[in-house]
């Protein structure tokens, strides 16, 4: 994997990866540059938080990054899947890499905001009061898993080709540079 300084150039085929700021961050890289920012939680979630199955999922951000061939921006985690399809395309990989209790802490302010304003998620999902106090609550996941970035580490580290930039952002004050260094403006 090639780390690069933040203040190295992004292209038009970006992949943010990681977690504590990443979709915030495509969507704000994507507005600067006048690209769709693509979610892939919104394709890999289906109405009712059942999940589509992955080679339509792949085939669906297949057909998509061919449909834009100016460019786009990518947001998700599933190398397996999506991910994969996208890194190998990418012109720079954004790794957005918080301190674990920060990426605990905003899932949980997140979740809150969501259920009390029931604002659409991962496409047409809505998190609830009930979903965030149930087994199933991401909260509750990133709580049981600490280590899960260690684990996104290395898949990211498999999906990437050596000739592919990865910029990686490891604390809020990084990601803060970042956004200066980029012009780029955050969400209300």
């Amino acid at each position: 994997m090639r780390l690069v300084k933040h203040d190295h150039p992004l292209g038009n085929r970006i992949c943010l990866v990681g977690d504590g700021g990443k979709s915030s961050l495509a969507r704000a890289i994507g507005a600067k540059k006048r690209l769709p920012a693509i979610e892939f939680d919104a394709i890999h979630w289906l109405p009712g938080w059942q999940e589509r199955p992955r080679d339509e999922s792949a085939r669906i951000v297949r057909t998509t990054l061919e449909s834009l061939p100016a460019g786009w921006i990518c947001d998700g985690n599933y190398f397996s899947s999506m991910g994969g399809i996208a890194v190998a395309q990418a012109d720079a990989v954004i790794w957005v890499r918080m301190p674990w209790p920060v990426v605990l802490w905003r899932v949980v302010l997140r979740s809150i905001r969501r259920a009390r304003d029931k604002r659409p998620i991962c496409g047409e999902n809505y998190e609830s009061w009930s979903k965030m106090f149930s087994l199933d609550a991401l909260w509750l996941w990133h709580l049981k898993n600490p280590f899960m970035q260690r684990k996104r580490g290395r898949g990211l580290a498999a999906s990437v080709s050596d000739d592919t930039p990865v910029i990686r952002i490891d604390s809020p004050r990084e990601l803060d540079r970042f956004y200066d260094i980029h012009g780029l403006e955050r969400e209300d």
